[in-house]
């Protein structure tokens, strides 16, 4: 398969559901540093819901077993996609990291106007985050640490920021807002042409 060939297939497309406001990306960073839009890596992304009902409806009947907090339910995926959206509502630019042996993945990078943000959104009863707690290192880059997760506001020991679930809509929105690059518009008006 050549290279970037879903991108060039796909990606107008993606482009065009994210522009009607029924998905967000969230891209892959080759590296969590400033500034965050040049270590993107807009071949590999995340797609998320840009509204955590539709998703629910998509769900149907087996979403009722995340409302009721099922302890069988894989409820990580749905929690994700709403911290996406909260995040993105509240004027944030999530992207992702992923190390290329697969030991390391953080669920969300921001950047909020001072410090590169790493978060970590936590659903199951094993709340350990050791990819986030790895992010202290300082060949990383990130300022901030975050993990949303059932409990109270609080820091721990390690400079973690925990917040429960709800708790990423209270978050102050960035200080300097991002611009996000407009991909794929050429591709975009010539399917319209």
């Amino acid at each position: 398969m050549a290279a970037n060939k879903g991108n060039r297939e796909y990606g107008p497309s993606i482009e065009w559901l994210r522009s009607a406001g029924i998905i967000d990306t969230c891209y892959s960073l080759t590296e969590p540093k400033m500034p965050l839009a040049t270590h993107e890596n807009r071949s590999l992304f995340k797609l998320y819901l840009s509204d955590t009902g539709l998703l629910a409806i998509f769900l149907g009947a087996e979403a009722a077993s995340i409302v009721i907090k099922d302890v069988e339910s894989n409820n990580g995926a749905f929690l994700e996609n709403a911290v996406s959206c909260a995040l993105i509502r509240n004027g944030y630019i999530p992207r992702y990291f992923a190390t290329k042996d697969g030991r390391l993945e953080i669920d969300f990078i921001t950047f909020d106007g001072k410090d590169v943000v790493a978060t970590e959104v936590k659903s199951g009863r094993k709340k350990r985050s050791r990819s986030l707690l790895k992010m202290k290192n300082p060949d990383y880059g990130v300022g901030k640490l975050v993990k949303i997760a059932e409990g109270n506001v609080e820091y721990d020991t390690d400079g973690v920021l925990h917040l429960p679930l709800f708790g990423v809509c209270f978050l102050d929105p960035p200080k300097l807002p991002e611009m996000e690059p407009l991909d794929f518009i050429e591709e975009f008006n010539k399917m319209n042409e």
